[in-house]
């Protein structure tokens, strides 16, 4: 037999392989042959797809179309519809219900004005052209991105999951797009072309560790919604209102070539290093946010300091310098980290405590195996240390000799400074705090520790 065009009638049942529901008559039904075509063009009369309709998942369909004047369902029925292009009407009444099945197809996959679901749940749409859609997806729903194509969703909240898997070349529409998880696997999934946001629409999981044409360049937790990193995830930009919330224990949050200001959250974070990596002049803020403890890396790049950064007492300031040279001004804005450490590779890094108030509850040190420069500017803030602050191998700056010192104030028993070299440059006063004072622990030049306020001793 040769490919035809069917269009159902529904006049004997409700089952898509009685070939008496179809407009032909002459005992076939659409996906026998390579090149059929259904459509569902008037009445109301539902269509199932049954058990004995395999050839549906055949590839033999070449089209599946709904049109305005079709008011009934479409059920997959846990089965599976592959076809070259599926297309809803533009404005009807149609119901697409997936089902716990699969609708494949190879091209475009247009669902506009259809109202789709997925009564079973666990059901699938995978899609290799463009996909559009204009009403919200079932939370049950996994839409695959898996050949070259579009997306189009026009939908403000749409808890169905995205996944881009392997030959995906996907240009996102530009707009704001909505969904409840993302899932990247392998392809390309290019979200700079229309400057989209992709916003995490319900509380849901992300995974997006992916390469650089695919990095997501605007990701945004809609308000009281929590996205789980089940992998680590690659931003441009992350959003997010008090009352959100970016969680994931050992998975990472890697800014790469970040927009400007690539932090704009004020949830709370509970992942794990957050990591920077830039080959340009960008802020690192504003970073006034409780990143539950994390540590912030530095991989590359220049950095300035917008805002005040609280890493907690067990989060880490690192200049890991491990993609180019790191540096970061700290301005005028205030750090609280645990311990600050400067370089850990073959790069450059370099640090300025700016003119803030600082507290550091551990140390100040370089990096196990530090082989680049290391200069850390002292500045001229107040720096309350706990642990010690360890000079060997690390380059001072400061201001000129005469000018302004930098202050760093013990806390506890345990806060020391050795191996400082000032010479040559303004002075650090060693304080104490009530009672408490940083210990001299040799090797310093231009230190003057003191056990109160008025500094003496040059050591």
């Amino acid at each position: 037999m040769a490919a035809a065009d069917y269009v159902w009638d529904g006049s004997e049942s409700t089952a898509w392989s009685n070939p008496d529901n179809w407009d032909l008559g002459d005992g076939s039904y659409p996906g026998e042959e390579a090149g059929d075509t259904a459509s569902f063009n008037a009445g109301a009369v539902d269509c199932v797809v049954d058990a004995g309709a395999g050839n549906t998942a055949s590839g033999n369909l070449a089209a599946v179309s709904t049109a305005i004047g079709w008011s009934g369902t479409l059920d997959i029925n846990g089965n599976e519809i592959q076809c070259t292009t599926f297309t809803a009407s533009v404005i009807g009444n149609e119901t697409i219900d997936i089902n716990g099945g699969t609708l494949d197809v190879d091209d475009i996959c247009d669902l506009s004005g259809a109202t789709v679901t997925d009564t079973a749940t666990g059901g699938q749409i995978e899609c290799e052209g463009n996909f559009i859609i204009d009403s919200v997806l079932p939370a049950t729903l996994t839409i695959t991105l898996n050949g070259t194509g579009t997306l189009a969703n026009g939908v403000a909240t749409n808890p169905a999951l995205l996944v881009v898997d392997t030959g995906a070349v996907v240009t996102v529409a530009a707009g704001d797009q909505y969904w409840g998880g993302y899932t990247y696997t392998a392809g390309t999934f290019n979200t700079f072309a229309n400057s989209a946001t992709l916003h995490m629409a319900v509380s849901g999981n992300i995974s997006w560790d992916s390469n650089e044409a695919s990095w997501i360049k605007f990701f945004e937790i809609d308000a009281g919604v929590t996205a789980t990193m089940t992998d680590h995830i690659e931003i441009r930009s992350l959003t997010g209102i008090a009352g959100t919330t970016l969680t994931g224990a050992t998975k990472q949050l890697r800014f790469l070539n970040p927009e400007s200001t690539p932090w704009n959250f004020a949830g709370t974070y509970s992942g794990s290093t957050v990591i920077l990596d830039s080959t340009s002049s960008d802020n690192i803020g504003p970073l006034a946010i409780d990143t539950g403890g994390a540590s912030i890396s530095i991989s590359r790049g220049t950095w300035t300091a917008t805002a005040n950064i609280n890493l907690g007492a067990t989060g880490d300031l690192s200049l890991a310098a491990s993609s180019g040279n790191a540096s970061i001004d700290m301005v005028a804005k205030n750090l609280t980290a645990r311990d600050i450490i400067i370089n850990g590779g073959a790069n450059d890094a370099t640090m300025d405590l700016g003119t803030g108030s600082h507290i550091v509850t551990g140390d100040i040190r370089d990096g196990a195996g530090a082989s680049g420069t290391t200069t850390l500017d002292v500045g001229t803030p107040t720096v309350a240390l706990t642990g010690n602050f360890e000079g060997d191998s690390i380059t001072m700056a400061g201001s000129a000799a005469g000018g302004l010192p930098a202050t760093f104030n013990g806390v506890g028993s345990s806060a020391t400074i050795q191996n400082v070299d000032m010479s040559g440059l303004a002075h650090i006063d060693a304080r104490g705090i009530d009672g408490n004072s940083v210990a001299d622990g040799g090797g310093n030049d231009n230190v003057r520790f003191a056990r109160g306020l008025i500094g003496s001793g040059i050591s």
